[in-house]
């Protein structure tokens, strides 16, 4: 028999899930995205036209900047929303965990881009 890995949490098992708990949280997440997909890539794509202000006023392009990463930031840690490559590589439960602190590294960013920088 050969041994997979959980889609969820990794554990090492037989079938793709190793409890019905994993299973559910799974498709659950998997309806989420569904159901978000849409609102996620109007959010990647909105804030780039808030570069258009900051390319006609350059004094204040930083914080146009900062702002943008900031959107970003917040919509990646309410979507956390991944690859399938990162997924198969370190388990559902840590991709969307990963994808939270990305999150959080870009409202840190857009935070030093758009004060500190500013």
């Amino acid at each position: 028999m050969t041994s997979t890995k959980c889609i969820y949490c990794k554990a090492d098992h037989t079938t793709d899930f190793c409890s019905y708990e994993c299973r559910e949280k799974t498709y659950e997440f998997a309806a989420f995205a569904n159901k978000y997909f849409k609102l996620f890539i109007l959010g990647i794509i909105l804030p780039h036209f808030l570069m258009i202000p900051g390319f006609i006023f350059l004094d204040y392009i930083s914080f146009f900047l900062g702002a943008m990463f900031f959107i970003w930031g917040v919509l990646i840690i309410f979507l956390p929303f991944t690859t399938p490559d990162t997924v198969r590589w370190l388990g559902l439960k840590k991709a969307i965990t990963v994808g939270r602190w990305c999150g959080v590294f870009m409202i840190a960013m857009g935070l030093y881009f758009a004060f500190i920088l500013f």
